[in-house]
């Protein structure tokens, strides 16, 4: 921060000195002339940032451009990636995952129902070893 400050002063030091020396030496031309002269420059430097600013506008509207033509595939592929996700879990759900629920749930009904039963028998005849 420190060295830009020193910077930005000797710049200006040297600006005026310039300024300076030129209406020392062309004192014919004095302050109208560098006015012009500032003008002339300003105008060239309108021109360049304007011409500039075009180049940033065209190469951005290319990136818009490019990006539409990109993102299309892009957004198909993920849609198709996603519709395979989907089937996939529907099939592996319905295939294997209700099966074997089921499965699970009748062998709990079964367990339990033999349990009740060898309760019920040991209470009549003794103790039961099932718990």
């Amino acid at each position: 921060m420190k060295n830009e400050t020193v910077v930005a002063v000797v710049t200006l030091i040297v600006l005026a000195a310039i300024v300076f020396a030129v209406v020392q030496i062309y004192p014919a031309i004095g302050l109208a002339g560098l006015r012009d002269i500032a003008i002339i420059i300003l105008v060239l430097e309108s021109f360049i940032v304007t011409l500039l600013l075009a180049i940033v506008v065209v190469l951005l509207w290319q990136l818009v451009t490019m990006l539409k033509k990109e993102i299309k595939p892009v957004l198909a592929s993920a849609r198709q990636t996603a519709d395979t996700v989907k089937g996939t879990t529907t099939f592996v759900s319905d295939g294997l995952v209700a099966p074997l629920i089921k499965a699970y749930s009748l062998s709990s009904g079964v367990l339990g129902t033999f349990r009740g039963l060898i309760r019920k028998m040991g209470r009549k005849g003794g103790k039961s070893h099932v718990r």
